[in-house]
């Protein structure tokens, strides 16, 4: 059995690999912001399905399929900009 020392020095080892771990998505954070945010309205699926004039489950189902991509995720909810709702509506042949 390991000493309580041994024991201390295996938590100080893994704590300082979570550490490290946090501090290398910290910085890689601003870049990932940058791209996001650059100055362009992002909308949720309420907001798109309002524009667009279809139901929730629709667009889900367009999602899915990847007709309708969402440009980046806040959480669990996807969020879509004018550009990828744009290339959505140019998909279609009329």
């Amino acid at each position: 059995m390991e000493t309580k020392t041994e024991v201390v020095n295996i938590l100080n080892m893994i704590a300082d690999m979570i550490a490290n771990r946090v501090v290398e998505q910290v910085r890689q954070m601003p870049d990932a912001t940058k791209q996001a945010d650059s100055g362009r309205k992002l909308y949720t699926i309420k907001q798109v399905c309002d524009m667009l004039h279809i139901s929730k489950s629709k667009l889900y189902r367009h999602k899915k399929e990847g007709r309708l991509v969402p440009t980046k995720y806040t959480g669990r909810n996807p969020l879509f900009s004018q550009d990828s709702i744009d290339n959505y509506l140019n998909s279609f042949n009329y």
